[in-house]
């Protein structure tokens, strides 16, 4: 008989059916062997343990692997074995089936517990919590399967070890998993399976274990409060409010310019730190706005890069803010007058007009050299502050050349300026006209008095007449003759002489005796200082002199006494 029938069986595992035979019989039996006959849901891996030799009364212990199916419950199962032996005669026989009873345990079970999750749109998290053996076997090399298959939790593994577990022993786990940033907030159902060797050394997996998390809203920021000093052809700042409105904090934040094309950033990252949710920072952006940029709304897009909850940097959706490009900042030159004269100096006098929307500092007028023609004294005049619709007149001296021609001339000025940001700015050129006269005498010198006897000495007046439109000052003539005439008496001063006014100037101018009666020629320069307080030289002018015979001399008649 079969006797203390015993198992480690449990559903859906496998173990071992151990059990006494006894030879309950009167005679010795040889190769006795315990046949494992049928068992409903208990199923044997081997059929056959051979027990030897068995006296009557004799007894001896046997062991069979098995297993039992998924579908069968737990409890009592019955189960039939027979005795194949060798009797009398070295016959085979086989005794009457034998019935046992053993007892099944439930399905190795587990149970996840303290499920937490950090998972949040757009991020990487963690899913961690706690796996029991809620089963009654010891179970070893066990690991937690992640079994959930959806693309909105996405595991960077799929199995944690957790080693060793006694019956009602836990251990902790935890994924790390990704959700995309198309995935939806909410509650997420996910399966978990435990991997385990159960005590035959046989690899199982257990039914899946039904569990949830949150799944919180993407990581957002905001970009409020945008002010800017944009300007065509300057450099300008654009001043952001960077806010958190997620609802986790971030570390190692800043904000990445992302943008193309011309208006470029001096540089594209800006820090922002550390920021709580709801906490903001202001941040500035320079640009330079070259010249060929158009005015008007511009687009600045943004993305924000910060440190995540699992120290790995991640990238926000982008951020789009709006910024005006103002017009490029203008002056007006008018007003153009010039005294330029060929073979003279003249000035150039135009007025200078702020036409743009902000104050230009520090403002410099510059005109271009023309060529050989028109040389200007001085290229730079500076003029100082102008608010917008202010005006100021610049002058500038110009030699024109006895080569030069008469008419119209084309002169470009350009503005220099500090603008936005304490740089210095140049504007395009503007052109204007000044206008170049003929070559003319500074002076008209006509003799009053000219006439002197041969052999004698007179007073010579000269009648001078200023032709410049401006007031000379120390006009200093200087006279000069050749034979047969002489003067010792050469220079004449005028302190000042206005235009259009007339001077008389006087010199002693003497006549070699003997010469013959004609018309012999003075010269007669100037020097003076214009307006500009510059010296200049005139050319020298011609005035004819009358030498004429001497007057007869008289002489005395004797009276009658």
């Amino acid at each position: 008989m079969v006797r203390s029938v015993a198992s480690d069986l449990q559903v859906a595992g496998s173990g071992t059916l151990a059990g006494t035979v006894v030879n309950t019989g009167n005679r010795t039996v040889t190769d006795a062997v315990v046949v494992f006959e049928s068992g409903g849901g208990v199923q044997p891996r081997e059929t056959r343990y051979p027990v030897g030799t068995l006296e009557p009364g004799a007894s001896t212990r046997f062991r069979l692997p098995a297993t039992v199916s998924p579908d069968a419950d737990a409890g009592p199962q019955f189960v039939t074995f027979r005795v194949r032996y060798r009797g009398q005669g070295e016959e085979v026989r086989v005794s009457d089936a034998i019935d046992a009873v053993v007892q099944v345990g439930p399905e190795q079970s587990f149970d996840v517990r303290n499920l937490n999750s950090t998972l949040q749109v757009g991020e990487t998290g963690r899913i961690s919590g706690t796996v029991v053996n809620t089963g009654n076997q010891t179970i070893t090399d066990a690991a937690v399967v992640f079994a959930t298959n959806q693309t909105s939790v996405q595991p960077r593994t799929r199995d944690v070890a957790v080693g060793t577990l006694e019956p009602g022993e836990s251990a902790p786990f935890s994924f790390t998993a990704d959700v995309p940033r198309t995935a939806d907030p909410g509650q997420r159902p996910l399966l978990f399976q435990v991997r385990y060797r159960d005590a035959e050394d046989e690899t199982r997996v257990s039914d899946p274990i039904d569990a949830r998390v949150d799944v919180t809203g993407e990581q957002t920021f905001a970009i409020e409060n945008v002010e800017t000093t944009l300007r065509v052809g300057e450099r300008g700042e654009a001043v952001v409010t960077l806010r958190n409105t997620g609802t986790n904090a971030v570390e190692d934040a800043s904000l990445r310019y992302t943008g193309e094309g011309p208006l470029q950033p001096l540089s594209s990252e800006a820090a922002a730190g550390t920021l709580e949710p709801g906490e903001s920072t202001r941040i500035t952006y320079t640009f330079d706005v070259p010249q060929t940029a158009d005015p008007g709304r511009r687009s600045l897009p943004f993305v924000v890069q910060y440190e995540g909850r699992d120290d790995e940097v991640r990238t926000s959706a982008p951020l789009t803010v709006q910024a005006t490009v103002a017009g490029e900042q203008t002056f007006a030159v008018t007003n153009t007058s010039s005294t330029l004269r060929v073979d003279d100096t003249g000035t150039v006098t135009a007025n200078v007009t702020n036409t743009g929307d902000i104050v230009a500092e520090d403002v410099v007028v510059t005109v271009q050299e023309t060529g050989p023609t028109l040389v200007p004294r001085e290229t730079t005049y500076a003029v100082g502050t102008l608010a917008p619709g202010e005006s100021a007149s610049a002058e500038f001296r110009f030699d024109v050349t006895a080569d030069a021609e008469a008419g119209p001339r084309l002169l470009t000025f350009q503005v220099r300026y500090r603008g936005q940001g304490d740089q210095v700015q140049t504007s395009d050129g503007i052109d204007a006209t000044a206008a170049v006269d003929p070559q003319r005498d500074e002076f008209t010198v006509a003799a009053v008095n000219a006439t002197i006897p041969a052999g004698e000495s007179e007073i010579v007046t000269l009648r001078v007449r200023n032709r410049e439109n401006e007031t000379l000052q120390d006009v200093r003539a200087r006279l000069f003759v050749d034979d047969p005439l002489s003067s010792d008496n050469s220079e004449a001063f005028v302190p000042t002489l206005a235009p259009n006014e007339t001077a008389l100037l006087k010199f002693e101018v003497s006549s070699a005796a003997g010469v013959v009666p004609k018309q012999y020629p003075l010269l007669v320069d100037f020097t003076y200082e214009d307006e500009s307080g510059e010296t200049v030289l005139s050319d020298t002018y011609f005035v004819a002199v009358d030498v004429v015979e001497p007057p007869p001399r008289a002489f005395p008649v004797a009276l009658p006494r």
